[in-house]
């Protein structure tokens, strides 16, 4: 988990050219999700959300390359976009 929440954000972080304070931020925010996911799944919140398992939620590769091609296409808010949308859309 740890290695995938560090290695997503340097990879994609790289490859769109960002300072390094940018991939700090990018790094830090993906364990922080990644943290509070794993404290809500874990024992869950009511009938509804969480598997009530002991998990730990990391980081993947699948969407880096999508993640490259739009940054460099339309930029960083386009990423930050279409992450939202593809997370609203999965609901």
């Amino acid at each position: 988990m740890y290695t995938g929440c560090i290695t997503v954000p340097l990879v994609f972080g790289a490859a769109a050219g960002l300072d390094s304070s940018a991939i700090a931020l990018l790094i830090n925010a993906d364990l922080l999700v990644a943290g509070l996911v794993t404290l809500i799944q874990s024992p869950g919140i009511g009938r509804i959300l969480g598997i009530r398992l002991p998990i730990v939620t990391g980081a993947t590769f699948a969407g880096v390359t999508p993640m490259i091609l739009i940054e460099q296409e339309y930029g960083m808010q386009a990423v930050y976009g279409s992450m939202l949308a593809a997370d609203a859309g999965s609901t």
